[in-house]
């Protein structure tokens, strides 16, 4: 990790955004359906400064001509996906229609590729460190990438292991008996704008 003066911990963080053809928000992941968004944003802490962001719209695999349509059950690697993207993930985030999913979508693999070549291209900034990922609870990571990478056999840098769960952190400094731990971002800082 970067360090700076004595004080040890990382000078950048990478603010990781995910959402699948299916349930948002504290569901994301249940369903089991495909990633169809990656939003990686690079950011510095000591500046308090976006310094880059990379978007990646994932082509979920049903949607290839190779797989069977249906429910993507005759396929391990997309086994639960419906091939249809939801109501609320269109309600979420109505820019990712199936159409666009099919024309503008690439793989989540050569999505993960990119990140990494970018990332590696900001040398300037990241130092040979590898991310420190923030992501909104554990969903995107263990019931999101992880799965999904498993299923399509993709193997995920380690760095993909390690990450900071803002709801977590936010139940820790800001609950009792955690009873905010379903709040989302925004309810996250609706409360601590609350508190100052």
């Amino acid at each position: 990790m970067q360090t700076m003066g004595t004080t040890m911990g990382p000078t950048h963080l990478v603010a990781l955004y995910v959402a699948t053809a299916g349930l948002q928000g504290n569901a994301l992941g249940s369903d089991e359906e495909e990633i169809t968004l990656l939003v990686y944003v690079l950011i510095d802490i000591q500046e308090n400064k976006v310094m880059g962001r990379q978007q990646f719209i994932i082509r979920p695999m049903v949607m290839d001509e190779s797989c069977t349509p249906g429910t993507g059950s005759d396929n391990p690697a997309v086994a639960g996906s419906s091939g249809v993207i939801s109501e609320a993930a269109l309600a979420h985030a109505p820019a990712l229609t199936e159409r666009n999913l099919r024309e503008h979508g690439i793989p989540l693999e050569q999505a993960i590729e990119q990140f990494e070549a970018w990332w590696s291209s900001m040398s300037h900034v990241t130092s040979g460190c590898v991310p420190c990922f923030v992501v909104d609870g554990q969903a995107p990571m263990r019931q999101c990438l992880h799965p999904e990478a498993c299923n399509k056999d993709i193997n995920l840098p380690e760095h993909y292991n390690m990450f900071h769960d803002l709801r977590k952190e936010f139940v820790a400094c800001y609950s009792t008996h955690g009873e905010l731990s379903t709040f989302g971002i925004q309810e996250m800082m609706e409360c601590i704008l609350f508190e100052i």
